[in-house]
């Protein structure tokens, strides 16, 4: 069964108590389809068809498998990148902790491109987690570019949906999640799995 948004959705985030537009207002082109976004593809920001997760992004046309959704190069104007908690001070000071709670992610640790390295997507992403056949979305990375590709057909309507269990393990920034009782994506993909 495919998920898709219902029109009957509220405009209010239920986790976070934050309307949909507040979140775009914080983030303004987080619709755009622009090299400063990534995204290569129409989509909308709406309320999650998961229950309490809050915030969610839906594609606004078809795509089939291997279409890419987005692409970023680290440290380019949509993908930030940290090497400790120490250079996560700015945007800790900005956006606060939850915001690395539920957008910060980690890539391949084999690479060295990525290796230690936190990365944050701006605008967020705000993809959700999913193991079935909902799940419609994957992460790439080529060297220091991050490719999200639809993993399946999928369709206008649909939630954007990965298994959050493939992203990297990255202790330091797990740790120091952890030490604030803050749940990593990761970890949060393998509780829920």
């Amino acid at each position: 069964m495919i998920l898709k948004v219902s029109s009957a959705s509220s405009n209010t985030d239920k986790k976070f108590g934050e309307p949909v537009s507040i979140a775009l207002s914080k983030y303004e082109n987080a619709e755009e389809i622009s090299n400063e976004t990534g995204f290569q593809v129409p989509t909308r920001l709406g309320i999650s068809t998961i229950p309490e997760a809050g915030l969610a992004r839906f594609l606004c046309v078809d795509v089939k498998k291997g279409d890419i959704i987005r692409k970023q190069k680290l440290g380019g104007p949509n993908l930030d990148y940290f090497d400790s908690v120490a250079s996560m001070e700015k945007r800790l000071n900005k956006d606060g902790l939850s915001f690395f709670e539920h957008f910060g992610h980690v890539g391949p640790q084999d690479a060295p491109e990525t290796k230690g390295l936190l990365v944050t997507n701006f605008p967020p992403l705000y993809s959700n987690h999913c193991t079935g056949p909902n799940k419609n979305i994957e992460t790439v990375w080529d060297g220091d570019v991050k490719y999200i590709r639809a993993c399946r057909d999928a369709f206008a309507g649909e939630e954007l949906m990965e298994d959050y269990r493939n992203f990297g393990k990255l202790e330091w920034f797990e740790q120091f999640l952890l030490e604030h009782n803050k749940t990593p994506v990761r970890i949060l993909g393998e509780m829920i799995a």
